[in-house]
């Protein structure tokens, strides 16, 4: 009889224990901290639309011719030529004084035309390096025509163009694509959870005082800084003055008595 009460009083303090956990007695508030790290799902809604390397950043030039084959280079003919970007332009018939395109450009928008020198072809674009594209990016006849596209270039400013027939060709530039620009960093100065896009590089140089480095230059960008702790009253202030190289971000952090601390933090910027 004895082991039969103890039996039951087991069974009802085990219940009285679910249910307190249930309600969120004093059991339930030890499983988890009132203010966890974020988990990467809790940071879409502060990251900015696109992973790393799909979605870009568009960035539109006044129109600036950077090849024409007329003036440098001549035309293809069953042929596939390099050309660049963003610098050396005069060379392949472009303007002496560039167009303006950055190093860190991923593609650019053009005005592609062709200038057939004899009747029927197309013509196909690629970055160097790349697969040959099975698509053309436009077809001519014995007349000049163009056609807006988007050309990808490769980390050295490089694009083929490639001609079936012969033609000269010619590219007005419209615009270049980049990589947005931020990151997600953990107190000991490491990226966090993988989230960033065009940085090269982040250091903890000091307590609450964090240098980050992207690849481009962002001293005339906008930069923003916030918590990534709920509730943290932790201040995260990004400097990127143009005499930290260009490429730097400083971060600083304080708390309520402005004194340096540690914390988790993300980094945009607007360029």
């Amino acid at each position: 009889m004895n082991k039969l009460i103890s039996r039951t009083r087991r069974v009802a303090l085990i219940g009285v224990a679910a249910t307190l956990i249930a309600a969120g007695g004093a059991a339930a508030k030890s499983e988890a901290p009132p203010n966890p790290v974020p988990s990467a799902a809790l940071l879409e809604s502060i990251v900015p639309p696109g992973a790393p390397g799909s979605d870009f950043v568009f960035h539109a030039v006044a129109p600036c011719r950077i090849l024409d084959t007329r003036y440098g280079g001549g035309a293809l003919q069953n042929a596939t030529r390099t050309f660049r970007s963003s610098s050396a332009l005069a060379a392949q018939g472009g303007n002496a004084a560039g167009c303006g395109i950055p190093t860190n450009a991923e593609a650019i928008q053009v005005n592609l035309g062709a200038v057939p020198v004899a009747p029927g072809g197309y013509v196909q674009g690629w970055a160097t390096g790349q697969p040959v594209p099975l698509a053309s990016l436009l077809n001519f006849g014995s007349a000049a025509i163009a056609n807006m596209v988007t050309l990808p270039v490769n980390a050295s400013e490089q694009f083929n163009l490639r001609v079936t027939g012969r033609a000269n060709v010619f590219a007005d530039v419209a615009g270049y694509y980049t990589k947005p620009a931020y990151v997600a960093v953990s107190p000991s100065g490491t990226i966090y959870d993988g989230i960033a896009s065009g940085v090269v590089s982040v250091t903890k140089t000091s307590t609450g005082n964090y240098d980050v480095v992207f690849d481009r230059t962002v001293s005339k960008c906008a930069a923003t800084a916030s918590s990534l702790i709920w509730g943290s009253n932790t201040d995260p202030s990004p400097d990127n003055h143009s005499s930290y190289g260009g490429n730097k971000v400083k971060v600083g952090i304080s708390n309520t008595s402005n004194a340096y601390v540690d914390d988790y933090f993300f980094l945009s910027l607007t360029c």
